[in-house]
């Protein structure tokens, strides 16, 4: 179990092994509870996995979940009373966590995020970074890359994230009005490989098909398809 105050944190992976391995020294340091959850990748996870002090879990099903599945295992192993949801290629400094551990030591929350930076020097990522974090802050609509972190009796009341290919980070939000949210004002770092790998501006194109298609009831098992169907 975690030190007071501090969270378990899920990971899930697929085919992640060089996130993994630089994300895991770090996150070893800082966190007593670590789950990651391998949805059945074919790289070097498994082995990496037992070089740390993490538990390592496989999906009972033989075939890959999707991601809110995924999410959901990983909760269902942690001891700790709150649950730390972190993508493998976010970056979280020691600073972040202390500024963490202070905000649920007070016991006044029910959720939160953190503020998010991206680690480039460019006017279009800051640009990026404000519209995220004004969304989050004003308007309670996390998304998976800022830290979401959550009490996990709530996790538990609302039936924990929808069994969604995509987007279950931004479903989960609207069972969560009516809780008490806290905006964690200090940064953490996620990845901007997929930005350089499409490209900013296809890149952005491509979330934004994603969440029209979500908006007409395209089932996201489908525009899972579709997403990871564009060259990365």
């Amino acid at each position: 179990m975690s030190s007071p105050g501090l969270p378990g944190v899920v990971i899930s992976v697929l085919n992640d092994a060089v996130s993994l391995k630089k994300i895991l020294p770090s996150l070893t340091e800082f966190f007593d509870e670590i789950v990651v959850v391998d949805n059945h990748s074919d790289d070097d996870c498994r082995e990496i996995c037992q070089k740390f002090a993490v538990k390592h879990i496989f999906p009972k099903s033989q075939q890959r979940l999707a991601r809110g599945q995924c999410w959901n295992e990983g909760a269902s192993q942690i001891q700790s009373d709150t649950v730390l949801f972190l993508h493998v290629d976010t970056v979280i400094s020691k600073k972040a966590v202390e500024h963490l551990k202070s905000t649920w030591s007070e016991n006044l929350w029910d959720y939160s995020c953190f503020k998010i930076q991206f680690d480039e020097n460019s006017i279009k990522f800051r640009i990026l970074e404000w519209f995220s974090n004004f969304r989050s802050r004003s308007l309670k609509i996390i998304y998976g890359d800022q830290g979401f972190c959550i009490r996990k009796q709530v996790f538990d009341a609302i039936g924990g994230f929808p069994n969604e290919y995509l987007l279950e980070d931004l479903k989960i939000n609207r069972f969560l009005r009516r809780y008490r949210f806290c905006f964690i004002n200090f940064p953490i770092f996620p990845s901007t490989r997929k930005f350089h790998q499409v490209g900013f501006f296809r890149y952005l194109f491509l979330m934004n098909q994603v969440l029209l298609l979500n908006f007409f009831g395209i089932e996201t098992k489908r525009i899972y398809q579709i997403y990871y169907s564009n060259p990365r």
